[in-house]
């Protein structure tokens, strides 16, 4: 990540969009990393999952890049790196995987590292998790499962792909809007950004985020299925239920629980693209195209129109305008933090939510590949950015089983606080399916 001035003959791919500049500055002061995790029942060669990695990475030019700067602007370069990093870990026992994620999303990448993601994978001759390690500035967790599915597909000879073209930032995709257009949007966003409403926090003692932890809850199909039937009799959806729930732990929790809780939420952006895949179609593209909107919220007793409520707020951002306003508030913010540093604390400062949610729902990847059986797929965020008391999680669903993954970073915020939180959800959920199984008794 040096600063060329005057390269010579360099293979430039592309500048760096906003989006993903924002995580790779973040990244030099602090980890930005985020995991993809693959548990996988079955033999996995670790020869042949070199091969299918190093495969994997000519399709896909991006995972062929690291970031420089030429004249202070970041720009992706090409690499030659043909083996890509796998780190083997003998696995110890069902849940080794989880210290070593931890201590995984801790580490940055720094100038030295050739490439942008690794590979670690906690092994035995039956069980692999396999975790791939990425700087957010080149992926998303959708684009995770693409790796994912053709790692897998490759181990077991099954993988038929064409490598993907480079495509720009996600910014120079969106559907063509002058400034003039945008004017109204980002001049009422502004106002409400000069006078914005109080939101809660929680408690703070330290500010210091040193070390990630985790919690970790999935949700047999059989429930899972039953909550996604109550979310659709209260018109509502699975990411309104659970944004709605960790509102209402939240609110139990907080310093001033009198105050609104600001809720964050991770989407995606490929739908809104110009040259967008169309829905049904496969999309194999891998980059950074995720989105974060807030959405604020009062404690509501009715947990489904709490649900409805936090559906609504989503929806309601999920425009063009709304994101060409977020990428501008980018710039200027580039421009008033010149070092990595002082952008964390201009961050830590300016951020309002303290929960945080990202649901990439159903990963649609297949349960077999050959002799390998993928038990389950999932992401987990980066959080030692953060220097005051804040909870990402992430949700997602395989083959029917609901996970829910809770992560946040010691000691800033406290582990009795994320137990807490973490038990309030679990605790609600078992509540509503207890609910719906006397409603069908009584029924019958």
């Amino acid at each position: 990540m040096s600063d060329q001035s005057n390269p010579i003959a360099s293979p430039i791919l592309r500048p760096l969009g906003l989006a993903e500049a924002l995580w790779w500055r973040i990244n030099q002061a602090c980890s930005s990393t985020f995991l993809m995790v693959a548990q996988i029942q079955g033999k996995v060669d670790l020869a042949r999952l070199q091969t299918a990695l190093n495969h994997v990475a000519t399709l896909h030019p991006i995972l062929q890049a690291n970031i420089q700067l030429i004249n202070r602007q970041p720009y992706l370069f090409k690499t030659i790196c043909p083996t890509i990093p796998l780190n083997v870990i003998a696995r110890q026992d069902a849940k080794h995987w989880q210290q070593v994620a931890q201590a995984a999303l801790d580490v940055p990448f720094s100038s030295q590292d050739p490439l942008l993601w690794r590979v670690i994978a906690v092994h035995d001759e039956q069980h692999t998790t396999l975790m791939i390690v990425f700087d957010h500035s080149i992926s998303d967790a959708k684009s995770g499962l693409v790796i994912i599915e053709q790692i897998l597909q490759h181990h077991e000879g099954q993988l038929q792909a064409e490598p993907q073209p480079l495509k720009g930032a996600y910014e120079h995709r969106l559907p063509a809007r002058t400034l003039w257009q945008r004017l109204p949007h980002h001049t009422q966003q502004a106002l409400r950004m000069l006078k914005p409403i109080p939101a809660a926090d929680f408690a703070q003692t330290s500010d210091q985020a040193l070390h990630t932890r985790l919690a970790i809850h999935q949700v047999h199909p059989a429930q899972t299925k039953a909550l996604v039937q109550l979310c659709r009799a209260h018109q509502t959806t699975m990411q309104g239920l659970l944004g709605a729930l960790y509102v209402r732990a939240a609110h139990r929790l907080v310093a001033d629980p009198s105050l609104p809780i600001k809720l964050g939420s991770s989407v995606s952006v490929r739908a809104m693209l110009q040259d967008a895949v169309p829905k049904g179609q496969t999309d194999h593209e891998v980059g950074f195209m995720a989105f974060g909107v807030e959405s604020l919220h009062n404690n509501n007793t009715d947990v489904w129109a709490l649900a409805r409520e936090v559906n609504q707020q989503i929806a309601a951002q999920m425009q063009p305008d709304h994101v060409y306003f977020g990428l501008w508030l980018r710039k200027i913010l580039f421009h008033i933090t010149p070092t990595p540093d002082k952008l964390l604390q201009t961050l830590t400062k300016s951020a309002k939510s303290v929960i945080h949610l990202t649901n990439i729902g159903n990963t649609g990847l297949a349960a077999q590949y050959g002799s390998l059986h993928l038990q389950h797929c999932f992401h987990l965020p980066p959080v030692r950015h953060y220097h005051k008391p804040v909870f990402c999680m992430t949700v997602s669903s395989h083959q029917g089983t609901l996970q829910l993954n809770l992560a946040w970073a010691e000691p800033v915020t406290a582990p009795s606080l994320a137990q807490a939180l973490m038990q309030d959800i679990r605790t609600a959920l078992q509540e509503l399916l207890h609910q719906t199984k006397s409603s069908a008794s009584a029924v019958s």
